[in-house]
């Protein structure tokens, strides 16, 4: 095909001059496609990295966040082991003061028997004091 570099008009080949202006004739030339492909195939490969590092992305926040997980039950582990060692100890404290406890209150009891005792015999004493006071003043009466 042949074009008119003046007025643009396409002809056949077997043409030499333009019918309108008279000017040569000139071939068509073949549009350079070469870059275009060239273009697209930049484009695809701009595409795919961006889809890889997308997904590299949301693989690096998915092990972030299951790490985060773990430490989180770590965390939770070690606290309820704190906890429960803290409750044996507590638990532990509680006993011995129960124990240290009944050995006061058993202390106290046996104090207190012993005081009731002397007081029992010092009861007993006075009691055979007055009996003995009593048949005095009545063997002085006499």
């Amino acid at each position: 095909m042949k074009i008119c570099p003046k007025c643009k008009k396409q002809y056949d080949e077997n043409q030499k001059f333009c019918k309108i202006c008279g000017t040569a004739l000139v071939e068509e030339k073949k549009k350079n496609r070469v870059g275009l492909y060239i273009l697209i195939a930049i484009l695809a490969i701009a595409v795919c990295a961006g889809a890889v590092v997308t997904g590299m992305v949301i693989q690096n926040k998915k092990q972030e966040a299951q790490q985060q997980e773990e430490l989180v039950s770590k965390t939770e582990e070690c606290k309820d082991e704190k906890k429960e060692e803290s409750d044996k100890s507590s638990t532990k404290k509680e006993e011995s003061e129960e124990v240290e406890k009944k050995k006061a209150e058993e202390e106290k009891t046996e104090d207190e028997k012993k005081k009731e005792e002397e007081k029992n015999k010092g009861k007993s004493k006075t009691r055979s004091n007055k009996r003995g006071r009593r048949t005095k003043r009545t063997m002085e009466k006499i």
